[in-house]
């Protein structure tokens, strides 16, 4: 993609920031630069001057290129201080993009707190309408929604832990919606968007089983004597008390587990991996594990309301968007070569987000509730 000095626009996005007016999209195209920006770029300056401009970029903006990314709480004083000197002339912006088509397009929420909760005798409870407060009875387990609207099983009832017949509840996410479970054990989990949990109502035997599909982030509560076992397709992960991240979308080319905390095993058509802080395992099609180290606080920005994003390819964020916003997305012609780094506040409504995107350079319209990605120019 070229690219261009062009010390108007920067000046004048730098000047939105003394005066704190700068938009999200303005602030998430702002990181995605930095952290893509390399010297190699600028072969005109001179090495005393592309060192000037790093050092004071990452001054600036309060991090290095491989800190994780956060929004900027000294950026307002660092640019009135540093940005307004030479580095300004040599901040480059992409190329002006064609005016998006989304102004006459009634704008599409962000997804929220949503999910139905599916009983044992078949009998469905939408989440988000339910009033907290007792849901209803499994056996000797009472159900509850607390007033932050956590989904509870109570096993208070001295009866619950034997001898009552065990059932099985299932807890789904439409696209657009996330819920967070507290599971009879005290585990909790918290479901991604378009996401599926089966779980007993209370774990009895020697283990505690669930399934999962979509992408969920576990925190498991300890007990050495009973393993926590999830089921995903093509993968079993055993744990003793642990916080993981399963990503099991059956659009997504891999299946990835990320362990943030303690350890896990994964297992696979007869192999298994043990799993570390930092790791990451990925299952593809011929279920081989692979095992890598990634970025933990990328991998759960989902669960803290973020979109979090390193030299992704555009299908894989806009599978993202797809799946938050309830929105389909379309290509015309082949898929732009594009990379996408920055984050996204998944707050926001689906302009907001897509204008943060589009700063990359791709450009899209939006009719009804379709996004469609239109092709690069030659």
């Amino acid at each position: 993609m070229s690219k261009r000095i062009q010390k108007k626009s920067a000046s004048a996005l730098l000047a939105k920031f003394k005066a704190n007016q700068c938009t999200p999209e303005e602030i998430a195209w702002l990181e995605s630069w930095y952290m893509n920006w390399n010297a190699e770029n600028e072969p005109e300056l001179s090495e005393l001057e592309l060192k000037a401009v790093e050092i004071e970029m990452s001054e600036a903006l309060g991090l290095t290129k491989r800190a994780t990314l956060k929004l900027w709480p000294k950026i307002a004083a660092a640019a009135s201080v540093l940005f307004f000197l030479s580095v300004a002339f040599y901040f480059f912006y992409l190329q002006p993009k064609a005016e998006q088509k989304l102004s006459h397009i009634t704008d599409v929420s962000p997804g929220g707190n949503r999910a139905v909760l599916i009983l044992a005798d078949g009998s469905k409870i939408d989440l988000k309408d339910a009033k907290s407060g007792a849901l209803a009875k499994e056996g000797n387990v009472l159900i509850k929604k607390s007033k932050d609207g956590q989904l509870i099983y109570d096993l208070s009832g001295t009866a619950a832990t034997k001898g009552s017949e065990i059932t099985y509840n299932t807890i789904e996410t439409p696209r657009s919606g996330t819920y967070q479970v507290i599971l009879p054990d005290g585990s909790s989990v918290w479901l991604n968007a378009a996401s599926k949990l089966k779980f007993p109502t209370r774990f009895a035997g020697n283990e505690r089983t669930v399934e999962i599909k979509g992408e969920a982030y576990f925190e498991v509560a300890k007990n050495p004597v009973k393993p926590f076992r999830v089921l995903s397709d093509h993968q079993l992960i055993e744990v003793l008390g642990t916080h993981f991240n399963v990503n099991n979308y059956t659009d997504e080319p891999f299946v990835k587990t990320t362990l943030v905390e303690g350890s896990i095993k994964v297992s696979s058509k007869g192999s298994s991996k043990i799993i570390r802080p930092g790791e990451q395992s990925i299952i593809g099609s011929g279920d081989k594990i692979e095992v890598v180290s990634v970025n933990t606080e990328q991998v759960v920005a989902w669960k803290n309301g973020l979109f979090s994003f390193k030299r992704a390819d555009l299908e894989t964020v806009m599978r993202q968007i797809s799946r938050w916003y309830n929105v389909e997305v379309t290509y015309e012609g082949e898929v732009p070569e594009i990379s996408f780094t920055g984050k996204i506040y998944r707050n926001v409504n689906l302009q907001e987000a897509l204008k943060s995107i589009g700063y990359i350079g791709i450009k899209y319209r939006v009719e009804n509730n379709k996004v469609i990605i239109e092709p690069e120019k030659q």
